[in-house]
């Protein structure tokens, strides 16, 4: 899930801030 998440933000620069706060929430 991970790697995953790291595409994501390749392709989604602006929901990549979201993950990354997400993931610090986390």
């Amino acid at each position: 899930m991970v790697y995953s998440s790291k595409y994501h933000c390749v392709w989604t620069p602006k929901y990549r801030r979201a993950v990354l706060v997400g993931r610090v929430a986390k």
